[in-house]
């Protein structure tokens, strides 16, 4: 059984917004220069000690601890305004209301768990999957940080269709974290893989009402162990579906036909300014929204 992390009281105390010179010129550079917008802030990251306490201050004022390996992420957020894939996050809030429960299949440094849970005062509940333990910690600490502790759950965990001790290939770009054996240049790390099925089947966690997939081309093997929370709960479903599928050997088709197969979904891809239209299974932008037709009817009629 996959048990939720925890953190101490004492973690989440000392952070503070002052940041460092190194998290300053990484910033700068992301900012401003027209290469290496990456790389250097990757670089400078690894310069700051691990211990050291800063926050990232996102869009709508929450805070997140800061994981100074993947610096590159939070450079890359302060360069869009402080948000993280802004589409996608609309597309999901916009599904959601007070009582819902979020699913956030591959979390990351926490930017769509916290900013979800804290624009909704707690009154949503996040459950984020991340593998990565100092992603993950950082998580916990953040949903402190932030007086939404109760309200975020956090699983060391990677998701998949079966409940199973995996690899974890960590590449050389912090971006990217794949169970894919074929990823190289990395570390490798043994994680445990759960089953939502039979996570949510135990009881231990509430069904989804909205969930975000994003696991570098895990999507298909996640998606294949919740059939029977998919089936039952209809939840809607937010995917990415890029070149890693390909890297896996499923298409974007068998996505949509896995849904199709289990409830009635209507497919859009989400455009950059956060606005639908109706998605194609051959071919189309990589973020897609699966909207449950029977959830959807029911919130506007």
């Amino acid at each position: 059984m996959a048990i939720p992390l925890k953190v101490e009281p004492a973690a989440a105390a000392g952070w503070d917004d002052n940041k460092s010179l190194i998290v300053s010129a990484a910033n700068w550079w992301a900012e401003t220069m027209p290469r290496g917008r990456g790389a250097v802030p990757r670089i400078l990251g690894r310069l700051i000690s691990k211990d050291r306490k800063e926050t990232f201050t996102t869009k709508h004022g929450a805070k997140l601890a800061m994981v100074p390996r993947v610096l590159d992420i939070y450079a890359a957020m302060k360069r869009k305004g402080g948000s993280w894939d802004v589409y996608v996050f609309d597309a999901c809030r916009s599904l959601l209301k007070p009582g819902d429960v979020f699913f956030d299949l591959g979390g990351s440094v926490g930017y769509m768990t916290i900013e979800m849970a804290t624009l909704f005062a707690g009154k949503v509940r996040c459950i984020a999957f991340e593998p990565q333990p100092d992603l993950a910690r950082s998580i916990a600490i953040s949903a402190a940080l932030n007086g939404v502790g109760d309200a975020v759950t956090v699983f060391e965990t990677m998701v998949g269709d079966a409940d199973r001790e995996e690899t974890l290939m960590l590449t050389s770009h912090s971006l990217h974290a794949s169970v894919n054996a074929g990823e190289s240049g990395g570390q490798a790390l043994k994680r445990q893989m759960i089953c939502l099925d039979e996570l949510v089947a135990s009881g231990e966690v509430p069904p989804p009402d909205v969930m975000k997939i994003d696991i570098e081309g895990g999507e298909l093997q996640a998606l294949r162990g919740a059939q029977a929370m998919i089936r039952q709960h209809r939840p809607h479903i937010v995917f990415e579906i890029n070149s890693c599928a390909e890297r896996f050997g499923y298409s974007r088709k068998d996505v949509f036909d896995l849904l199709q197969g289990l409830a009635e979904y209507e497919f859009f891809e989400i455009n950059g300014d956060s606005s639908l239209r109706p998605a194609r299974s051959d071919q189309g932008s990589p973020d897609v929204l699966a909207r449950s037709v029977s959830r959807y009817q029911a919130a506007t009629s």
